[in-house]
């Protein structure tokens, strides 16, 4: 319970542990997490989706679970993906389709 940060190491007692209520969890899961960071996501069902459509990784490793509990050790390894356009600033798929036969723009 501690290394998630729900409780604190003098709370580690019975009593405490059988006090946890279930939004002590859901602020602990990922999609939580990067909504209240500020990760791209205005709301927790598009940091639902920048999670499954893995563009989210934790530490060294892509993360394609929404239910994913961060640790307090990880909480500051939560980054965008290498490869995300996001990360990039690489049009994506549909864009470059839609802007397919196009000039591009001179600078």
């Amino acid at each position: 319970m501690h290394r998630y940060g729900l409780l604190s190491n003098e709370e580690l007692k019975l009593d405490y542990v059988l006090g946890l209520t279930l939004n002590k969890f859901l602020d602990k899961r990922l999609q939580t997490r990067i909504y209240q960071e500020g990760f791209q996501a205005k709301s927790v069902h598009q940091a639902r989706v920048l999670i499954h459509q893995r563009h989210i990784k934790v530490g060294k490793n892509l993360v394609n679970a929404n239910q994913f509990l961060v640790r307090t050790s990880s909480e500051k390894k939560i980054n965008l993906a290498p490869l995300s356009p996001f990360e990039t600033k690489k049009p994506s798929r549909t864009s470059r389709k839609k802007n397919k036969g196009k000039k591009p723009a001179e600078e």
